[in-house]
């Protein structure tokens, strides 16, 4: 099974790009950014200089394969997925016998 993303070598020429911020992994440096035509995500090494795409195909096959489209159990009357109160059914029981 092939893995999701490209890893671009060092020589390889990058897109126009946003640069979206930075991040660093214990002393391993990398940019976030998006290119500017498909918007698609790409992340630098600052220790090597390689840089690595997701494209839009693959993002949405990873979101499937993490559930996305799995439907979430339906909350019991008056309780939310947690099994707490909801907010409507708590202020409904506070204010019940509030005189006007």
């Amino acid at each position: 099974m092939k893995k999701p993303g490209t890893v671009h070598p060092r020589t390889t020429k990058m897109f126009l790009r946003v640069h979206g911020g930075e991040a660093a992994v214990d002393d391993r440096k990398y940019e976030f950014s998006s290119n500017i035509v498909g918007g698609n995500p790409i992340i630098l090494s600052h220790q090597t200089r390689k840089w690595f795409t997701l494209n839009w195909q693959e993002i949405i096959e990873m979101a499937i394969d993490a559930g996305i489209d799995t439907p979430e159990p339906k909350p019991t009357k008056g309780r939310n997925e947690h099994g707490n109160r909801t907010t409507h059914s708590a202020v409904a029981r506070r204010t019940k016998n509030v005189p006007r």
